[in-house]
């Protein structure tokens, strides 16, 4: 008899602790939602894009003192100042020291309330590097509070970027005198994806004997090795924004002379280069020559006199010296 009475109880007390338990985790079990809506490309070195958020707090308790962190991959990175909340959840940026991880943090979110906000984003030339060691473009966002934390990724999104290409140059060779100038034309094509605003071309010589004097297009720098091209460049070129788009072609038309007192070949390595911050991508390198003749010359000098043989009469005599160059 106490056998059954003790293993009834038993029986009862499993069930009013499974019982416990079950209502227990269903009061206090956190659920936490994270949604995002990605921009569907982004541009590197170009415009920025909106990355939205939205936070839904579907638990039965406030969230206490949330803290949003937002992980962006390496080279997209967050825009200052550009956070826009869509609810009253007094969000601010908490800690944006490195633009790839930023933090925000805003006031207690009541169960069943969300947060809800956006930010922009832009690319630069370290994303590119990080996409093709084969990474996927995607952000991470994590909200911590007091009783948690929940992290969420979202979906992977493009990454656009140009892809410079020196498709032709014209004359590769040219010979001329020392003094004599030409003109070289050099044509670059856009055959990536992104546009550009602006980029430039490197024309290092490996002698002082020719002289990049001016180009058609573009701002010559001052030392004469490279040519910046922008909007103004770009439109009257294909659809004829300020923007060196996909697929469109440019072409720059220098002028070059020869100088020096000997004969040489000088050597151009041209390339073309973009970016942004600080950082370049540049094309392969490409080459032309340029073999100025020093043509020495040749003076002859012939002298012709006249003496007037009266010379009380205050007439002068006339002298002439000639130089005559022959070379």
């Amino acid at each position: 008899m106490i056998t059954k009475k003790f293993t009834l109880r038993l029986s009862l007390f499993l069930i009013y602790f499974s019982l416990s338990s079950f209502l227990g985790e269903k009061i206090y079990s956190q659920n936490v939602t994270i949604s995002s809506t990605v921009p569907s490309s982004l541009t590197v070195c170009h415009t920025s894009d909106t990355f939205y958020i939205s936070i839904l707090n579907e638990t039965t308790n406030e969230l206490n003192t949330p803290n949003i962190t937002i992980n962006l991959p390496e080279g997209i990175e967050y825009i200052p100042g550009t956070m826009n909340e869509s609810t009253s959840k007094s969000l601010q940026e908490f800690n944006i020291s490195n633009l790839e991880q930023v933090i925000f943090s805003s006031s207690n979110i009541p169960a069943g309330d969300s947060l809800k906000y956006s930010i922009e984003i832009r690319a630069s030339v370290a994303a590119v590097d990080y996409l093709l060691l084969g990474n996927v473009i995607r952000n991470q966002i994590t909200i911590a509070y007091s009783s948690g934390s929940t992290s969420a990724q979202s979906n992977s999104y493009n990454l656009l970027y140009a892809a410079l290409n020196i498709i032709s140059i014209s004359p590769v060779s040219k010979s001329l005198f020392s003094g004599e100038t030409f003109t070289r034309e050099i044509t670059i094509v856009n055959a990536g994806y992104g546009s550009l605003s602006s980029f430039y071309i490197s024309d290092i010589r490996n002698n002082t004997s020719l002289d990049l004097m001016s180009s058609n297009i573009g701002l010559l720098n001052t030392n004469k090795d490279s040519i910046f091209l922008s909007g103004n460049d770009f439109s009257s070129i294909g659809n004829n924004d300020a923007f060196f788009d996909s697929n469109e072609s440019i072409s720059i038309i220098q002028t070059l002379q020869g100088n020096g007192c000997q004969n040489v070949t000088t050597t151009s390595v041209i390339e073309a280069h973009w970016g942004c911050d600080l950082a370049l991508r540049s094309t392969a390198s490409s080459y032309a020559h340029g073999t100025i003749t020093y043509k020495e010359p040749n003076l002859t000098v012939s002298t012709t006199s006249y003496i007037d043989p009266c010379f009380g009469a205050n007439v002068a005599s006339e002298q002439q010296i000639v130089f005559s160059n022959t070379g």
